[in-house]
């Protein structure tokens, strides 16, 4: 019987690459860009929040003066675009304005 003798051939001689940490995205807290709360768990409804900071008015978004919000009003605002079905409470297609401001 022949005996097999199996090598390791890695090259533990190289460095990690550098990483520039300005550009680097955080691994936990919260990402200002979508508004999402990196922190809490996954699946834990409700506890998705949106930072102050990017949350526009209501009337910002409701440029055409309707008192309500739809799906093509919030288009652009990716945490609300995402969360616009769990926001309708009353589940009628639009965000009214007390919609808009309950849902954090």
């Amino acid at each position: 019987m022949k005996s097999i003798r199996l090598t390791n051939d890695l090259d533990t001689t190289s460095k990690s690459p550098s990483v520039n940490p300005s550009s680097s995205p955080t691994s936990a807290g919260q990402n200002r860009d979508t508004g999402n709360d990196m922190v809490s768990p996954n699946g834990t409804q409700g506890t998705m929040k949106q930072s102050n900071a990017t949350r526009p008015d209501f009337d910002t978004l409701d440029k055409k003066g309707k008192g309500s919000l739809s799906a093509a009003d919030i288009k652009g605002n990716q945490w609300l675009s995402k969360n616009f079905s769990r926001c309708d409470s009353n589940h009628d297609g639009t965000l009214s304005r007390e919609e808009y401001n309950n849902c954090h």
